[in-house]
């Protein structure tokens, strides 16, 4: 007997809700499982991964900064 498709994607539990926020990296794996909808996923990645992308972000900038400095100084 197949399963029937939810028409509403079902609500994130408390405990789930704690570890996304305290461990987002880890526990957003779990909203991959059947039922949850499209869009919750999308928000919980970015804002899983988005440390990683400011440090990517913010360590560019620095090195950037840092070669303008080394350029600066060999003047």
């Amino acid at each position: 007997m197949a399963a029937v498709p939810r028409s509403e994607p079902r609500p994130v539990n408390p405990a789930l809700m704690f570890g996304l926020v305290a461990v987002p990296a880890f526990f957003v794996w779990f909203l991959f499982l059947p039922g949850y909808g499209r869009s919750l996923r999308i928000v919980a990645l970015v804002y899983a991964f988005m440390p990683l992308i400011f440090a990517g972000v913010g360590m560019a900038v620095w090195l950037v900064f840092w070669a303008f400095l080394k350029i600066a100084s060999s003047l």
